[in-house]
């Protein structure tokens, strides 16, 4: 995930030391997971908002969200065989064919930290859609009928990528540069990185306006879902960086 470069900010920008100092306390466990979270979180933001997206993050989640609505989109207009198909392919091995091919659809592989956040993000969503039986049966039996989406599912997994895509690189930033600048941090418990993980992805996710709590305050509750997920695209990637002026976000605060 690279050199000293490829993170820039986060090692040497004094505004991370507070960071840094809370995440020697979270290893002791003199502090939870929520205050550390919440620190990176404010500092990140606070960098993304004073200095730019030096990271790459806009456009990498930009793109990556278009293939994300656009992937769900035909998977429920036309089933799996638009997006894979699994006829061939042995049924041991059609799980992992599937997270292959969202993951593909989604996210580019990359070596800079916001693309494989992304492409993370990417795997992750495959795998919440496989926990829902009707696209674990399809994927089991190569079945390509359509339909394998619901308004529900869409909505959670639009805003389960800004949240994931946040919560790997920040939890990669702190495991690849933060502990480098307070070797202590070497002692982290394994497991604690995954528990960071899934609190910030949570706490990002707060943030993001579903497509279907937009539907619900719309006057037209016909618009597709899909239609508004694409309208809400850059107020999400806004609202995970912590940019937006919409202070309802809870995340738009650079102090």
């Amino acid at each position: 995930m690279g050199t000293s470069t490829s993170l820039p900010g986060l090692l040497y920008n004094s505004k991370w030391k507070q960071a840094r100092q809370t995440g020697r306390r979270w290893v002791e466990k003199s502090v939870g997971d929520e205050t550390f979270g919440e620190d990176c979180l404010r500092t990140f933001h606070r960098q993304v908002t004073v200095h730019g997206d030096e990271y790459g993050l806009r456009p990498t989640m930009q793109d990556a969200g278009i293939r994300l609505v656009d992937t769900l989109d035909v998977l429920r207009r036309e089933g799996l065989t638009a997006v894979v198909d699994l006829n061939d392919v042995p049924s041991e091995e059609r799980e992992e064919r599937f997270i292959r091919a969202i993951a593909d659809h989604v996210a580019y592989p990359g070596v800079l930290p916001a693309e494989s956040a992304a492409r993370r993000a990417a795997v992750e969503i495959a795998q919440r859609l496989l926990a829902e039986p009707t696209v674990k049966r399809a994927v089991e039996e190569a079945d390509p009928a359509p339909g394998l989406i619901s308004d529900d599912l869409f909505c959670v997994a639009y805003r389960f990528f800004f949240g994931a895509v946040i919560a790997g690189f920040l939890t990669t930033a702190f495991t690849a540069k933060i502990m480098v600048a307070a070797p202590i941090l070497a002692s982290l418990p394994a497991g604690a990185g995954p528990v960071l993980t899934k609190w910030l992805t949570k706490r990002v996710m707060a943030a993001i306006l579903s497509p279907c709590e937009k539907q619900a305050q719309s006057d037209d509750k016909q618009r597709p879902i899909v239609e508004l997920g694409r309208e809400l695209l850059a107020e999400s990637v806004r609202r995970a960086l912590g940019t937006s002026t919409d202070t309802s976000s809870g995340l738009g605060e650079a102090a």
